[in-house]
Formats: C-alpha cells, sequence, structure tokens
C-alpha cells in the first residue's frame, strides 16, 4: 500500500469515527502535519469549516454538533433543547442557547438566542442527546426545560409548542417530579411551576 493510500484510510477511520467532524487537534494526534493537513485541504479530502475544525469529504455538517465544537460551555434550551429531544418538528431558524453571564458573545457564525444564567446554574440538568447525524450534543433535559418555561414566558419560544411540550411531558408521565421540584427550588421558580403543574394536572 501507497503512502497515499495509506494516509486515506486513515483519514477515513478518523472521519467515520467522528461522523466527518474532525478538528485539527485530533489530526495531530494521528500524525498529520500541517503540511499534509492542507495537501487534503487542496485535493478536496476535508475542508475548513472553522478554525481548528475541518469537515471531510462526503459527510454533511451537523450544525448542533459543530455550534458545540467551536462555542466550549454552551447548552442547547428552550425550544432547540425541545426539538432536539424529538418535541417539535420545527428546525430552529435561530439556536436557543443558554450560557453563564459573562460568557464572551461576539464572533457567533450562527444566529443564536442568548439566555444567560448564573454561572452555577449553567449545568443543572444539562443532558447529553443524540442529533440525527448520530452525534452527541449537550442540552438540557425535560424538567429543566419545563422550569425555564416556567420562569421566561418571553423567551421567544412559540406559546402553541411551549403549551402543547408542557401537556405532553405531565400528561406521558416523562416528567420526574422529584427532579422537577429540585430544580425549581434551585432555580427559584417554585411557585410558578406548582402553579402550571396543578393546572395541567
Amino acid at each position: 500500500m501507497c503512502v497515499k493510500d495509506k494516509i486515506e484510510n486513515k483519514l477515513n477511520e478518523i472521519a467515520e469515527r467522528s461522523n466527518g467532524v474532525i478538528t485539527a487537534e485530533v489530526l495531530a494526534e494521528n500524525g498529520f502535519s500541517k503540511y499534509f493537513i492542507r495537501k487534503l485541504e487542496k485535493n478536496g479530502s476535508i475542508y475548513k469549516y472553522h478554525h481548528g475544525i475541518y469537515l471531510a469529504n462526503g459527510f454533511l455538517p451537523d450544525d448542533y454538533y459543530l455550534f458545540q465544537n467551536i462555542y466550549k460551555d454552551t447548552v442547547f434550551s428552550f425550544g432547540t433543547a425541545m426539538y432536539l429531544h424529538g418535541f417539535s418538528k420545527r428546525t430552529p431558524e435561530a439556536f436557543d442557547i443558554t450560557v453563564y453571564s459573562g460568557y464572551g458573545t461576539r464572533g457567533f457564525d450562527y444566529p443564536v438566542n442568548l439566555h444567560y444564567v448564573k454561572k452555577e446554574f449553567l449545568d443543572l440538568g444539562k443532558a447529553m442527546v443524540i442529533t440525527s447525524y448520530g452525534n452527541s450534543v449537550y442540552c438540557y433535559d425535560l424538567e429543566r426545560i419545563f422550569c425555564d418555561l416556567c420562569r421566561f414566558t418571553d423567551a421567544g419560544v412559540d406559546k402553541e409548542e411551549s403549551n402543547r411540550f408542557m401537556k405532553k411531558v405531565i400528561a406521558d408521565g416523562l416528567i420526574d417530579p422529584g427532579r422537577l421540584f429540585d430544580y425549581a427550588e434551585k432555580l427559584n421558580c417554585m411557585k410558578k411551576v406548582r402553579i402550571v403543574t396543578e393546572v395541567l394536572i
């Protein structure tokens, strides 16, 4: 096997493991020099998606996965989290993301709706979900989404979708009451959550 074939095979192995998204760090760890990376770009084997992030030829970009590779410490929330959990068929026109207060927000290459929380609450209810492309991303779990919808009725989420989500998760028993009320207490929205749950029950 010639050197070119070995390089292509190695690249294909890496691309298959990561669903086509390859970082410069991973390439370096696998022995690809900057010279070879430039050659791979030139011959169309990969293309540069963002600084330090490449997409292998033949793979479609997974914007959710790519977004969180580029912008660390972000969590998909509100309508986008509902979509990722399968509660909305409407593809988000802009990503709802939650970040901690003080997070640098310059230079987003995507349309986003920003939501801020205290840093200690950013990871509360953070869960891993699988996108339609098979990649793992972070969004909030059902209980955290429920609390956020109760806390922020003006967050830009479609009212009908919001109400449909809350009715569905309560009616089908998809919410863990203990977890829901634990979150509500920590987020200081217990009264609102109790009112909504009592109406829905």
